[in-house]
């Protein structure tokens, strides 16, 4: 075993943390029984899905170290698989550098040529795993399915050993690990059988496979997936594709990806399972759904109301976190909703406390007078520990009865995130918020970045704090420098700060620049001695900088030629193509060449806005959909 680990020369090799030269002591480690050196192995010669020069040189001792100690063998089959699989750092990061930055050519082919290797050591050893298929323990057999699985080449011995343990093993998870191991090779008619196996993993991983076999009945696929799935839960935690996935309902449920609507089926029928733990994985299936397509969550509402009431706090907490992300949708369950707040305490992470949340999303007066209630008391007690702050964040002029409780705690709020969150709450209740100035200003010294921005946003109306914030025109702070001249401008009309901040920003490197770009954006024509530094901007490798100099262009002289072709190439669904589209429904006509991407769009059953945090990817998707309905009215 490991003859031959010092004939390598691992110090010329590289892994992920540098040169390999730690390699072959970790090796012995392996060979000794050592599970955390396999641990460091996950870490250096494959991370995060990538491998390395030193991997393909490490796999043929991996090999080897299959006939070590048993307790090292079932992560070691698990990490030729990972192997197997992986790709390149380069190939996959690359999209996150500006192009000025990304790999060369000749780089991307070096890492490929890794990648080949690494792949093509591990389908050296399938003789190896193939004899390991008739022995040693269930889990290792398991393990061995699904290593095979991840051979991506024709062999007809692996094909052949993976239905003879079909056919033959006595352990039902290193059936269904076989029978996922052969996928799209599986023959039909051998799938049709499996279909009506006498056990029910083998039941779900033959329908697992043969939904995407367009030969199968797609019936009893989803008989079989709706109805022995959760009985067989147990089972598939050993099936190490399944358990790969991180939950098991989940994993059936993708199975049917892309038709949603079966996939909302099998939710619907989960949901009314006996056992809590089909329902707790029926829940969390339902978000991810109501994540991916826009259409499912109308389809699920009901079995999602259900859940609701459910007896597990688990179940409900799930289905309330789904209706709070649905949006408008949810209005049929506004009733259940507040059924659920009047029943538990709206403590974080609760489906309470989501049930709350959902309501503020649906404006529900009822939300408001609730709220308002606990703000009274915060006040009265001067104690903010029962306020649910990330609900106040929904609060605007739906809620008149908040108002006045909102500003009176501002100065009782604990500084920091519950005081920001109570200032910014003011805030958004637009006009009627100047009746709050007196005490949005007293915290400017203490809440200043917030304060300067809600100053500004207020305008004229918060002219008695001009020498305040003129006092906080140097400060050391970017961001309140910023904030204070756009405050300034609005204020007074005044653009002087707000040039002299455009000059020092634009003279700066980098995302600095993002800074005086919005100042410039704001006061428009104002700025118009920066116009000519504009254009060569809209070029630059960062998509923040180039959305951000169109758009002040935009402002600063209102030529649509000028920007339309810079704009029109970012309005895409992250972050800064939201702001590109604003400014192309501000230019309406002129940006037709939008027209065809915005309608697909809209027109699309699936989310468009996959970036945000799971909270917002909803909400976010629900904007850029109205944003492009309305810059496709504005273009015509």
């Amino acid at each position: 075993m490991l003859v031959g680990l010092d004939d390598v020369l691992w110090s010329t090799l590289e892994h992920a943390y540098g040169p390999a030269d730690d390699v072959p002591e970790i090796l012995r480690d392996v060979a000794r029984g050592d599970t955390e050196a396999v641990g460091a192995l996950y870490g250096n010669i494959w991370h995060q899905g990538t491998v390395y020069p030193a991997t393909s040189k490490a796999v043929p001792f991996l090999v080897d170290l299959l006939a070590g100690p048993e307790e090292v063998v079932v992560p070691l089959v698990h990490l030729l698989a990972c192997i197997a699989r992986g790709t390149g750092y380069l190939a996959v990061h690359q999209s996150l550098s500006p192009p000025s930055e990304r790999p060369s050519t000749a780089e991307l082919d070096d890492e490929a040529a890794w990648v080949r290797a690494a792949r093509a050591a591990v389908v050296d050893g399938l003789p190896a795993y193939v004899n390991m298929l008739d022995n040693g323990a269930p889990e290792v057999r398991a393990a061995v399915a699904h290593l095979l699985c991840a051979l991506d080449t024709a062999d007809a011995a692996r094909d052949a050993a993976l239905l003879a343990a079909i056919a033959d093993d006595d352990d039902v998870g290193v059936r269904g690990s076989a029978i996922v191991g052969l996928g799209a090779r599986a023959p039909l008619d051998a799938l049709l059988r499996w279909l009506e196996d006498d056990a029910p993993v083998v039941r779900v991983c033959a329908a697992t496979v043969a939904a995407q076999n367009d030969g199968a009945s797609l019936p009893r696929v989803l008989q079989v997936l709706m109805a022995d799935a959760p009985d067989a839960m147990d089972d598939l935690e050993s099936v190490p594709a399944v358990a790969e996935d991180g939950d098991v309902l989940r994993y059936v449920a993708s199975a049917l990806s892309p038709r949603w609507e079966l996939q909302c089926a099998l939710v619907e029928r989960w949901l009314g399972h006996a056992h809590a733990q089909a329902r707790r994985g029926a829940a969390f299936v339902a978000r991810m759904l109501v994540h991916g397509w826009r259409h499912a969550a109308e389809r699920i509402l009901s079995a999602l109301m259900i859940g609701l009431g459910d007896v597990d706090e688990s179940v409900r907490m799930w289905c309330a976190w789904t209706l709070r992300d649905a949006g408008s949708v949810a209005a049929p369950a506004a009733d259940a909703l507040w059924a659920t707040l009047q029943k538990h305490k709206p403590v974080r992470a609760t489906a309470a406390g989501f049930a709350l949340k959902a309501l503020c999303a649906l404006h529900d007066a009822r939300a408001a007078s609730y709220l308002a209630a606990q703000l009274a008391l915060a006040a009265e007690r001067k104690n903010f520990d029962d306020i649910e702050t990330s609900a106040l964040a929904q609060l605007g002029p739906w809620a008149p009865q908040c108002f006045e409780l909102l500003a009176a705690l501002i100065p009782v709020a604990p500084l920091g995130n519950e005081r920001i969150a109570v200032i910014d709450a003011v805030a958004s209740y637009g006009a009627r918020a100047e009746v709050a100035f007196a005490a949005i200003r007293a915290q400017l010294e203490a809440q200043p970045h917030i304060v300067t921005r809600v100053l500004g946003d207020l305008g004229p109306a918060a002219a008695p704090a001009l020498l305040a914030l003129r006092a906080r025109a140097r400060d050391d702070d970017a961001q309140i420098r910023w904030n204070v001249a756009r405050a300034i401008f609005r204020i007074s009309g005044d653009a002087e700060p707000a040039l002299a901040e455009i000059a020092q920003s634009l003279a700066s490197a980098g995302r600095t620049k993002l800074g005086g770009l919005e100042l410039l954006a704001e006061i428009g024509a104002a700025g118009v001695q920066f116009a000519t530094v504009l254009p060569p901007l809209f070029d630059d490798d960062d998509d923040w900088i180039a959305v951000r100099a169109a758009v002040a262009h935009w402002a600063v002289v209102g030529d649509a030629d000028a920007v339309v072709a810079a704009l029109c190439a970012h309005v895409k669904p992250v972050p800064s193509g939201f702001i590109a589209l604003t400014c192309v429904r501000q230019i309406g006509a002129p940006a037709r060449a939008c027209a065809d991407a915005l309608r697909a769009w809209v027109q699309s059953e699936a989310r468009v806005v996959q970036y945000a945090i799971d909270d917002e990817v909803v909400s976010e998707d629900t904007r850029w959909v109205a944003l492009c309905q309305e810059a496709l009215a504005h273009i015509g």
